[in-house]
């Protein structure tokens, strides 16, 4: 079953996993005006869990909300109605409006967002300690230096591509924007770990932000994950199509279907297009 949208909520399964509706009451500034949202703002919860995130939300002692959470395996569970004004942006401008909670729908991605260096491994703010497979060391957009970054899982990547391309062709939604781009000084989610000009140029104008390239266009590319599991179908639910792809490995792209990418080395089979850098187009 497919993600849709009934009564400015989001109904289906990804992953094989339903969304749950679980509403935090009395956070949210009523319905939005005519022709809103347009946009969408993209959010780390910078906490451990999913089960976290919702309980923040929940607390009448925090004046926050948000309309989408996704956890870490792609489970997703909506809290505000997308037809209501929830409480995400806070003190925020892009171009010429302000306030942008007015306007835009927000999603929070479970991630733990910036962490510090630590005895071999890295520590969030709230003391959860991760290993190297779960870190990459980037510059953010509003920074001049690298840091770390709890990275993000292919199945959160997928959900959330999914969760914006169903909200753009329900709304019509305009701009996509992190919560670093509205608040820059005050927030720094969803980071460098996060594949946000690739979102915003693939859902908005269906090319790939790091080439230009289209979706009805082939190339060759190489391998950026560790191991890149290879699916016998464009889905994180697929069977595995064999062994995973190694760091550095060279593909051909064969076909696109979303955010995947049927890839032909000595066998073909179907893996994550975020786990790819693209060259030049062929043929």
């Amino acid at each position: 079953m497919a993600l849709t949208i009934a009564s400015n909520r989001l109904t289906g399964a990804l992953f094989d996993k339903e969304v749950l509706f679980d509403p935090c009451e009395h956070k949210d500034s009523g319905p939005f005006d005519t022709g809103e949202p347009d946009t969408i703002v993209i959010h780390f919860t910078a906490g451990p869990t999913l089960s976290s995130a919702v309980n923040t939300f929940k607390n009448p002692d925090i004046e926050s909300s948000a309309h989408l959470i996704i956890d870490r395996d792609g489970s997703i569970v909506q809290m505000v109605d997308f037809g209501r004004i929830a409480w995400h942006a806070g003190t925020s401008r892009w171009q010429e409006r302000s306030s942008l909670n007015r306007y835009a729908i927000g999603i929070e991605l479970v991630n733990a967002g910036e962490l510090t260096p630590s005895g071999g491994g890295y520590l969030a703010w709230f003391g959860r300690r991760y290993e190297d497979a779960e870190v990459i060391q980037a510059i953010h957009r509003n920074q001049t230096v690298p840091s770390y970054w709890h990275t993000y899982t292919a199945e959160q990547i997928e959900a959330c591509f999914e969760v914006c391309r169903i909200l753009k062709n329900s709304y019509g939604i305009r701009t996509i924007v992190g919560h670093e781009e509205i608040a820059p000084g005050r927030k720094i989610d969803p980071g460098p770990a996060f594949p946000l000009d690739r979102l915003r140029d693939r859902i908005l104008t269906g090319r790939h932000a790091d080439t230009g390239i289209a979706e009805d266009e082939t190339a060759d590319a190489t391998v950026t994950a560790s191991l890149l599991n290879v699916r016998a179908q464009p889905s994180g639910s697929a069977p595995l199509a064999g062994d995973p792809i190694e760091k550095g490995t060279r593909v051909e792209l064969v076909e696109r279907n979303g955010v995947w990418q049927k890839v032909r080395i000595c066998r073909e089979g179907w893996v994550h297009g975020d786990y790819l850098q693209t060259d030049t187009p062929v043929g």
